[in-house]
């Protein structure tokens, strides 16, 4: 709910949209561009590109399966809609 409305109050165009986007994977949504925090900017961790789904089903997916893998302890998401070894997302 609040990145929806962090979205739907804040990036209203489609230049605001597509900025976010460039930021990749977001830690957090903000209402500024500079004030969301981007694992890649503000943690230097490797760029993922944003992921996009097919189906909201397929999206429900992968979060269960990742939310199962931070459960178990294990760090390795390949499979699962995270990047690989050649940091491309499956």
């Amino acid at each position: 709910a609040h990145a929806g409305a962090i979205l739907g109050g804040w990036y209203k165009t489609a230049e605001e949209v597509n900025a976010l986007i460039a930021l990749g994977d977001l830690s957090e949504i903000n209402e500024t561009l500079e004030s969301c925090v981007a694992y890649h900017r503000d943690h230097g961790e490797q760029y993922r590109l944003t992921r996009t789904f097919a189906s909201v089903e397929d999206y429900q997916k992968a979060v269960d399966a990742e939310l199962a893998a931070l459960r178990s302890g294990n760090r390795n998401f390949e499979g699962i809609g995270w990047p690989g070894k050649n940091g491309r997302v499956k």
